[in-house]
Order: structure tokens, then C-alpha cells, then sequence
């Protein structure tokens, strides 16, 4: 009798109240939809900012490496270093050769190897793990160098453990094969010095799975996953787990298709850490970045608080309203206030959310602007000092009441200052990574507006300018703008080496073959002293920084003219004098 009463009470019960359990139950399930839906916003834009930040951490480390990628280059192509293979220069002279280069380049070692890959000179000579009779014919970057092409590696030091990347090129003359090889070893370090600052842990992991380059010194030569010494193809000398330690214990979990990684307390990773993933095949290594997902729980978890507030809020109104259906004015005011300033505290959140993804993502492109600076001041140099001679030969003209030549230099100086605003565009496009367009171009016209650029300085100089054109219509494909420029940066070289001579003459020669337009700049000056380094980036005989140029101005014309399509080469002539000369393939069409 009892229990059946106790049923009957608690089904009226049940039946007076079926809407307020309804609702409850619904709150509940609306409650963790909304907070599923934060979270996964919170973790999708969590993983687009990481990407970004990957790609600039990648970036930066593929930017340091790319200053020593050509350095091999450089050395293999010196005259001393082919001199020591052939037994023409000693091994002492070639040491400080490499020891000097070493230092101006922050390389950790430079060495020759012979033809057998055993090294017969080094720039560490004297340090305590000198590398010279050591035979690394073995070595996959040699062999990549022997055979031809750019030989990359990375691997441990058997001495002390350190990391070390390794660059080499075979050194080729005239023969088949090459008769040795140059590499240049750059220890990892260096590459990281700086990186501890930053906030997210970034790591470069070998196949292997050994972290091989990080910003974070506790996880250097960590096994991600597998226990030293049972890791199987290394590319590595010694791989027997001296050197390496393992990873820190974790659990690896799904989260909408993100893989997740939770660590202990007390080390320096995040807890719970999203994991993003991106090749970088041109050194061979994976960059996995573990980004804190607290902020993003966190953040899902307010919102999810925040709404089961609202739908307990709602709730409890309309318990009001069943109970008390005279203070509904009131209490709806109250609701609606409540919920506007919830719905602007979701907005600012979600406005500062997409400011910092604005921001990341600029950062990258300022980033990319930023390689371009060294070459703007070279560029814009050229209009700017023949705006500056039209300026003063039209003060000297006002001065006269010579008003009409006046106004035809101003002219000439809005043409030019037009010209600064189409290099900086052509800088700025260049440094977005935009593809150059083509246009025809008629070489007989660069000739005559780069002559007539050059004039004032000629007549200043007293240079004679003489011109020989085969052909009137030359057409190439390229840029007007810039072959002008490299046109006159030619003449300007030749004006500096004409500074000392008593009769100055320059020739412009212009002819055609069947497939290409040849344009050659000779001078009566004293000549190139080292022809084959002229069109490598600083090399200068002028004073650096003063206001003859930084070195630049003839490996950003061997840029330009190979971006063409075309090849710029110099020699010395035989009576004196240097000669420069561009050639271009012809136009397949000529425009009307």
C-alpha cells in the first residue's frame, strides 16, 4: 500500500513537472553541442595560425641554410683550390683560404676533398677533430657532389654528438669527372641560436623520428616514439643510441581529425598539445609544431558555461512565468538585457580571434618584403642621380631664362620619378612571389633612352658614347624598364673605369644571328681584375658603402638578363679595356 502510493506521487509529481525535465534534458544536450562547436572553431583556427607559424619558423630556418647552399659553389670555382688538386698551390695556403672564408661566413668547416673523397685540406686545421685524411667517398652528400649536383646531409658528429649539416659540389675543370670536392659543414647550434624565444615549441624530425633541429634545447636528439637503438635506417654514422634520449612519455588521441598529444606536468611542452605536421623536402626533414590547446578548451568551456547559464537563466524565467505570471514584464526585460551582453562578449572573442590570425599572416608577408631590401637602394639609385642631374642642369637653365629646356628637364624628371614608382612595383611584385609578364621590347630604343640617361655624366666626363646598331627594329622578350637599367648600370661601370684615362670611349654594339640579339658594352678602361667573381653578389673593387655602389649592381643585372631567358657574360680585351655582353632570344612574333 505504501509503495504504491509513493509511485502514485511521484508519477503526479512527474506529470506536473514533465516540461521543466523536457527541458533540462534538452538544455544538457544543447549545451555540449555548443560546446563541441567552440571547441572545434577554437582548434580549427588554433591549427591555421600553427600552420602559419610553421611555415615561418620553416622559413627562417630554410633562410639561414640558403647563405651557405651556394658557398660550396663559390669555393669549388676559386682558381686556388683547382690550383691544389692539380699540386700547383700547397695545402698551408689552402687551409687559410678555407679558415678565412670559414670565419667571414660563420661556417663550422670548410674542406677540399681529392678525387677518392679523402680530405686534403680544412679550415679547422688546428682544432682537436681535424678532418684532414679522412675518406668520406662514402658520405651521400660526396657522392651527390662527385657525380655532379648539389650534395646535401645532415648527421651527428662520431666526437662529441654534435649536429651538423653538410653541403658539398664536386670541383669540375675540363675533365669528365670532377677532380674533387669542397663541403661546407654548419653546425645545427648556430642555425637555433635565438629560437629559445619563441613561444611555441617547434621540431625537425629526420625519418627516423629523431629530433634533429628544434627551438627547444630539452627535446634535441629526442626518438619520438621509439626507443634508442632500435631505430632502423639511419641516416646517421653512429645511430646506437649514445647520443639520442627518448621522447617524454605521452597519449596520443583523435580530436576532429587533429592529432593530440598529452605530456606530464614539469617539462616544456604544452599539456595537452595540438600536433601539426609539414614536409620540408628540400633538407629532408618534417617540422611538428605542439601548440597549447588549454586557451582553446578554456575558451570552450566559458562558452559552454555561458550558455548553460542562458538556458538556466531561461529556465528559471520560465518557472517565473508558470508561478508568477504577473511579473512577466519584468522578468523578460531582464532576459533580454542578460542575453545581448552574453551575445557581445561572443562577438569581441570572436573578433580578437580572427584579428590574430590578421596579424600572423601579415607577419609572414612582412617577412617576405623584408628579403627584398638590400637591392631597392641599387635600383632606385640610377633614376634617382639622373633626377638629380636634371634638377641642377634646369636651375642652370631658369637661372639663364632658358625656360623652355627648364621645363623640359622638369618633364624628364616626372619621367624618371615614374620609373622610381615602376621598380618599386616591380620589387614589390617580385618580392610577393607574382609572376613577371613579358612584353616585346625594342633594343634599339633601351640603347638609345639608357645613352640618353647617361649623357649628362658623359658630357660631365667628357666620355665618348659610340653606338653601332645592325639592326633598327631588335625585338626580345623582357622588361623595358629593366633592361634599361641593367643597360645603364653597364655604361655607369664603365664610366667608374674610365676615371683615370685621358682618351674615354665607350662602344655599343648591337647585332643578330639567327636566334639571338647580342648587345655588348665595351671600354678603352684598365680592365676586369678577376672577371669570373664580377657578377657575385658584393664583390666590389669601389669602396663598399660609399657612393660608387654596395656590389650589387651587376648580380642584380645577372638576375634580371637570366630572368629573360638570356646569359650576360665579360671578359678583358686584348687591346684594354673591359666588354661586357647581353645576349637575348629573339621575339617568336614582333607586335605592330
Amino acid at each position: 500500500m505504501n509503495l504504491t502510493t509513493t509511485l502514485a506521487g511521484f508519477l503526479n509529481v512527474l506529470k506536473r513537472n514533465i516540461l521543466y525535465f523536457a527541458y533540462a534534458i534538452l538544455s544538457l544536450i544543447l549545451t555540449f553541442t555548443i560546446y563541441l562547436s567552440a571547441l572545434q572553431i577554437n582548434v580549427d583556427q588554433l591549427h591555421k595560425s600553427g600552420l602559419v607559424r610553421i611555415e615561418q619558423i620553416s622559413e627562417r630556418l630554410l633562410g639561414r641554410i640558403a647563405s651557405y647552399q651556394q658557398l660550396p659553389n663559390l669555393i669549388a670555382n676559386r682558381e686556388p683550390v683547382i690550383e691544389l688538386l692539380s699540386g700547383k698551390r700547397t695545402i698551408s695556403e689552402i687551409n687559410q683560404i678555407l679558415l678565412q672564408s670559414a670565419l667571414l661566413t660563420g661556417a663550422s668547416d670548410i674542406y677540399v676533398l681529392d678525387k677518392n673523397g679523402v680530405v686534403i685540406s680544412s679550415s679547422n686545421i688546428e682544432n682537436e677533430f681535424k678532418r684532414v685524411g679522412e675518406n668520406f667517398a662514402n658520405e651521400p652528400h660526396v657522392k651527390a657532389a662527385m657525380e655532379g649536383s648539389l650534395g646535401f646531409y645532415h648527421s651527428l658528429s662520431p666526437d662529441d654528438g654534435s649536429r651538423s649539416f653538410f653541403f658539398a659540389r664536386g670541383i669540375i675543370t675540363d675533365q669528365t669527372q670532377p677532380m674533387g670536392a669542397v663541403v661546407v659543414e654548419v653546425k645545427v647550434d648556430r642555425l637555433e641560436f635565438g629560437w629559445s624565444f619563441d613561444e611555441e615549441a617547434i621540431a625537425f624530425l629526420d625519418e627516423n623520428d629523431v629530433i634533429f633541429v628544434t627551438n627547444r634545447p630539452e627535446l634535441n636528439l629526442r626518438v619520438v616514439g621509439v626507443e634508442p637503438g632500435k631505430v632502423g635506417g639511419s641516416s646517421f654514422r653512429e645511430y646506437d643510441g649514445t647520443y639520442l634520449r627518448p621522447f617524454y612519455p605521452f597519449t596520443q588521441s583523435n580530436l576532429f581529425d587533429y592529432t593530440i598529444m598529452d605530456f606530464q606536468e614539469g617539462i616544456d611542452l604544452p599539456q595537452k598539445a595540438l600536433v601539426i605536421y609539414r614536409e620540408i623536402p628540400q633538407i629532408s626533414l618534417t617540422a611538428k609544431g605542439f601548440f597549447d590547446l588549454g586557451d582553446a578548451y578554456l575558451t570552450a568551456q566559458l562558452q559552454a558555461l555561458l550558455s548553460a547559464a542562458v538556458f538556466a537563466f531561461f529556465g528559471v524565467v520560465f518557472w517565473a512565468l508558470w508561478q508568477r505570471r504577473q511579473r512577466l514584464t519584468d522578468r523578460l526585460a531582464v532576459e533580454a538585457e542578460a542575453n545581448e551582453q552574453l551575445e557581445l562578449r561572443v562577438q569581441e572573442r570572436t573578433q580578437q580571434l580572427r584579428d590574430t590570425q590578421d596579424q600572423l599572416i601579415q607577419a609572414g608577408k612582412l617577412t617576405a618584403l623584408g628579403q627584398m631590401s638590400a637591392g631597392v637602394a641599387h635600383e632606385v639609385n640610377q633614376p634617382l642621380s639622373a633626377i638629380q642631374n636634371f634638377a641642377n642642369t634646369g636651375q642652370k637653365f631658369i637661372k639663364r631664362g632658358r625656360v623652355d629646356d627648364a621645363e623640359k628637364n622638369f618633364d624628364l624628371i616626372a619621367d624618371q620619378t615614374q620609373r622610381i614608382s615602376r621598380i618599386i612595383k616591380n620589387l614589390r611584385r617580385f618580392a610577393r612571389n607574382e609572376v613577371e609578364d613579358f612584353e616585346q621590347v625594342n633594343l634599339t630604343d633601351v640603347i638609345r633612352e639608357s645613352v640618353y640617361l647617361a649623357t649628362m655624366r658623359s658630357r660631365r666626363e667628357a666620355v665618348e658614347i659610340i653606338t653601332n646598331i645592325e639592326e633598327k627594329q631588335a625585338f626580345v622578350m623582357g622588361g623595358k624598364v629593366r633592361l634599361e637599367q641593367v643597360l645603364v648600370n653597364l655604361i655607369t661601370n664603365s664610366m667608374d673605369a674610365l676615371s683615370v684615362q685621358s682618351d674615354k670611349r665607350i662602344e655599343i654594339d648591337l647585332t643578330s644571328n639567327g636566334e639571338h640579339h647580342k648587345l655588348a658594352v665595351k671600354d678603352n678602361g684598365s680592365g676586369l681584375d678577376d672577371p669570373s667573381r664580377v657578377f657575385e653578389p658584393f664583390y666590389t673593387t669601389k669602396d663598399v658603402g660609399a657612393s660608387n655602389g654596395l656590389g650589387l649592381g651587376l648580380a642584380i643585372s645577372y638576375g634580371i638578363i637570366g630572368s629573360f631567358n638570356g646569359d650576360i657574360t665579360c671578359k678583358n680585351r686584348a687591346n684594354g679595356g673591359a666588354e661586357f655582353t647581353i645576349t637575348l632570344p629573339k621575339a617568336e612574333k614582333v607586335v605592330s
